[in-house]
């Protein structure tokens, strides 16, 4: 990670008057030029949701991003007890989008869930005596 990556998430949180650690990071990621330190120049690519194609990050890879970011330094402003809510939250604040941090397991969860609290044949012969 560069020096001004580890100087971004250690200052996140007093960046922008008003704005979360995580809020600054999601829009740091996916909109560069959104928030340009004085004395640096807009260089980076961005993200969002308003390109397209190979230019287009998904709200869920923002979040594997911005949780990583949140975990480097000793310092980070980021509320690192609270990432599942914080980060999600900071992305439905900035751009009003839902972010699946299950990737995609939720289902999948669920419907082992379902299956466990329905019952599977062994355990109904098993409870039978059979």
């Amino acid at each position: 990670m560069t020096r001004a990556w580890r100087a971004a998430v250690k200052l996140a949180g007093e960046r922008v008057p008003g704005q979360s650690a995580e809020e600054y990071l999601v829009t740091s990621v996916w909109n560069a030029s959104a928030l340009l330190v004085p004395g640096y120049t807009d260089q980076m690519a961005s993200f969002g949701p308003d390109k397209s194609g190979t230019d287009q990050m998904s709200a869920e890879k923002l979040y594997a991003i911005v949780a990583f970011l949140c975990t480097q330094g000793e310092q980070s402003d980021c509320d690192s007890e609270n990432s599942t809510t914080a980060i999600p939250d900071a992305i439905k604040t900035v751009f009003d989008i839902e972010v699946d941090i299950t990737f995609g397991q939720g289902e999948a969860s669920e419907s082992a869930a379902e299956s466990d609290e329905s019952g599977t044949a062994d355990d109904t012969a098993t409870e039978s005596g059979g």
